[in-house]
């Protein structure tokens, strides 16, 4: 049900997930979530705000509830400049969080090293406490970006995976010709674990070259360093690679 008084919007949403899973070690749940939304805009400024409940009722463990509190405040500084603020408190598990990020035409994915084996990738729910801001300078040959953020995950039964995430996103552009645009970006990242002692270091570099041939048609290269440093007894981890993508678009 939505309401309409000029600038505000205020609407009350609920959503029920059921996850059934193959691997018997994981269990089952149903998750409902209810919460009120409001959305407004002030000159040059729009916000939206989530508040409500959620609850976790899981086959054969403890049931779990947690608040649902989330915000996005966009702020246009000038036509070049602008500053996004998000905050989320909510169930949430690695498959959500994946969508979230590509269901958003103006978040990238940020670049992640997770290993293929590594189990920090589960079918698990968590409570998640997040922050971030985004500053964007688009300019008509210069662009930048900046994206500091900060995550607290508490599994409700992986508890040896609960840790803090602390990191940031840079990358910086320049339009050599009308449709040539070369870029360097990287991000840094700190994980803490809460339930043991390990500590990982994330540095993810790319330089690259963004190349429209046609209005359908065009290429990218780009360059791209891995490096992971950890306190484990095999802490080092590198990889370079060189990519290149043909792309076409409607």
């Amino acid at each position: 049900h939505l309401v309409c008084r000029g600038r505000l919007l205020l609407g009350v949403g609920a959503g029920s997930t059921r996850a059934d899973f193959d691997d018997l070690a994981t269990v089952d749940y149903t998750r409902q979530d209810g919460f009120i939304r409001y959305e407004g805009t002030l000159p040059d400024i729009e916000y939206q705000i989530d508040l409500g409940h959620s609850r976790l009722n899981r086959e054969l463990a403890i049931d779990a509830s947690s608040p649902i509190a989330r915000a996005i405040v966009q702020w246009q500084i000038s036509p070049q400049s602008r500053l996004r603020f998000r905050g989320r408190h909510q169930f949430a598990d690695e498959v959500q969080d994946l969508i979230v990020r590509l269901s958003d035409p103006d978040l990238a994915l940020i670049p992640d090293l997770v290993e293929s084996t590594s189990s920090l990738v589960t079918a698990g729910v968590y409570r998640q406490r997040s922050l971030e801001l985004d500053y964007r300078f688009t300019g008509d040959r210069f662009g930048f970006r900046l994206r500091p953020l900060y995550r607290s995950l508490r599994y409700i039964d992986r508890t040896d995976a609960d840790r803090t995430e602390r990191g940031g996103f840079f990358q910086v552009d320049y339009r050599l010709r009308p449709r040539m645009n070369v870029y360097f970006s990287g991000s840094v990242r700190k994980r803490e674990f809460e339930n043991r002692t390990q500590h990982d270091m994330d540095h993810v570099y790319r330089l690259g070259m963004d190349y429209q041939l046609t209005r359908h048609w065009g290429w990218r290269a780009e360059a791209i360093k891995n490096d992971r440093d950890s306190n484990l007894s095999d802490p080092r981890y590198q990889e370079k690679a060189v990519r290149l993508l043909v792309w076409w678009k409607r």
